[in-house]
């Protein structure tokens, strides 16, 4: 797969702010953060938004790194830790619920997720878009896509500042290196 991309931490923040205006017309109520990657890119966010209700969500992926996820077929087995009941218990019928994360590879997350709250929730179920920085299309194995986007990307592995083999030495500004959308 070739050296990881070492994303800046100022990029965070501006494609954060640039995917947050993009987000604004759906105006979501509730916003359901996938820990780790999402909480900064929600935390920036946030303000141009104003969502009222905040719920993180813990998921536990079956795969540590890429050459294990390509061994996996179809999609990558996703536990729920927590915060589903907390986020179960604040969504309401009429909320426009956002997931936020900051990549989507195969879209397993975000399915495991969406295919519980459906089977718990029936009619309750709110409308729920997702939006995320960074776009892997070819890996994506859920038959669904983020709403929102900043990058669509190929198969790379990216390294960002909250990661414990991030090196801030090698830090590049994704525009440099993807294009937009």
């Amino acid at each position: 797969m070739g050296d990881p991309v070492y994303i800046s931490a100022q990029s965070v923040a501006r494609d954060s702010i640039d995917l947050a205006r993009r987000v604004q017309e759906y105006n979501p109520t509730v916003m359901a953060v996938f820990l780790r990657g999402g909480k900064p890119v929600a935390n920036f966010m946030r303000p141009t938004l104003g969502v009222c209700q905040y719920v993180e969500i813990v998921a536990k992926k079956g795969y540590q790194d890429e050459s294990e996820r390509d061994a996996i077929k179809g999609l990558t087995p996703v536990t729920l830790v927590s915060g589903y009941d907390d986020l179960c218990r604040v969504l309401q019928p009429e909320d426009r619920l956002l997931l936020v994360d900051e990549l989507w590879d195969t879209g397993s997350t975000v399915r495991t997720l969406v295919d519980k709250l459906q089977d718990d929730l029936g009619e309750r179920m709110p409308v729920v878009k997702s939006a995320v920085v960074y776009f892997k299309e070819e890996n994506d194995r859920s038959g669904l896509a983020p709403d929102f986007s900043i990058y669509t990307i190929p198969d790379v592995w990216l390294s960002f500042p909250w990661e414990d083999d991030y090196d801030l030495s090698l830090a590049v500004d994704p525009r440099d290196v993807f294009l937009e959308q």
